[in-house]
């Protein structure tokens, strides 16, 4: 059973020819899904793209292999509408790119069928070049090595302790009494599950922070995209009243 690695983002590499050459953070993806952005330098084009799960030694989770199309302004084809998330949640099993095997969603292992032909088949090196980018880490992500699963104290039979307790006696501690072998066990083993504790602590107030920003900055995009929309119809009107008065 393989170990459980934790995210700490989620990014969007646009390829060009043969490589990454747009990375995005999730919530700068969804801004030219949602149509709020356009990237113009590739209007009228299709491209292959590479939503990635990061992990925390900046390891890939997870890859969906996508084809997106943009109209001739550069914003994403309005019929557009691939769910990355539920098609890695539910992908197979890829390859080792150097943080253990990965999951990957492409058209030939798409685990929801009608979305098959909005996806590509990555390769090995194509999924190894989208680590690469990850590893340069340009979008700035908090990288920290995995958490190890803490020692399970290791169990020693009561003829041995019994044992020890006649040859080394009684070990003293800075804490105050003596204490037996079994004793000190049982006490490193209080003291690991509350480190185990303490970590597991500080990663959910990490995750919690990475989801507030994440959400404040979707919010924002909606206010631009208010914004937007309210100075394009005031240019409109405006220009209907020049209209107007150079008629009259």
């Amino acid at each position: 059973m393989e170990a459980q690695r934790h995210q700490i983002g989620e990014a969007v590499y646009l390829f060009g020819l043969s490589e990454p050459t747009v990375e995005l953070h999730w919530s700068e993806f969804e801004a030219l899904t949602t149509r709020a952005a356009p990237l113009p330098a590739f209007a009228g084009q299709e491209l292959k793209g590479a939503y990635a799960q990061v992990g925390m030694e900046l390891g890939i989770i997870a890859i969906a292999a996508f084809l997106i199309q943009f109209d001739k302004e550069g914003y994403v084809d309005t019929d557009w509408n691939v769910p990355l998330r539920d098609l890695v949640r539910n992908a197979g099993r890829g390859p080792d790119i150097g943080h253990g095997p990965i999951k990957v969603a492409s058209r030939r292992q798409c685990p929801i069928p009608w979305h098959i032909h909005h996806m590509w088949n990555p390769t090995d090196n194509d999924c190894a070049k989208v680590q690469r980018f990850v590893e340069r880490n340009k979008l700035g992500f908090a990288a920290m090595p995995e958490q190890e699963e803490a020692p399970r104290p290791t169990k020693i039979k009561p003829k041995l302790l019994r044992t020890l307790d006649r040859r080394v006696g009684s070990v003293e501690t800075d804490l105050g009494p003596s204490l037996s072998i079994e004793q000190l066990v049982t006490q490193h083993a209080r003291k690991v599950k509350h480190i185990k504790e303490e970590q597991r602590k500080v990663m959910m107030a990490i995750t919690k922070d990475y989801d507030d920003q994440m959400n404040k900055m979707k919010k924002e995009v909606v206010v631009l995209r208010h914004q937007l929309a309210d100075e394009i119809d005031r240019n409109r009107r405006l220009g209907d009243l020049l209209r107007n008065n150079y008629h009259d």
